[in-house]
């Protein structure tokens, strides 16, 4: 048997965080299904020293209860750029 899940992923990055947020996608009306939510990321970069071997993408820390209003600000951000530039 063979699943193929369609998704698309939508990323906002502001100075301390990046959120990726993603979505099921539709074949038949080739957008983004707003509302079907497949996985959420973030990550705090407040110690990033632009290193690339710093570890800062490690800890995925959307799920954590203290961070609620930093996902919710910035899938905003995501729903707001999917309707400037739909698919």
């Amino acid at each position: 048997m063979l699943l193929t899940l369609q998704s698309d992923l939508q990323t906002v990055r502001s100075d301390r965080w990046r959120y990726t947020c993603w979505f099921e996608f539709s074949p038949q009306t080739v957008s983004v299904e707003e509302n079907k939510i497949i996985g959420r990321e973030l990550y705090d970069h407040k110690h990033d020293d632009g290193n690339v071997q710093h570890d800062v993408e490690n800890v995925n820390v959307a799920c954590a209860a203290p961070n609620a209003a930093v996902v919710a600000e910035h899938h905003k951000q995501v729903l707001g750029y999917i309707k400037l530039f739909p698919q």
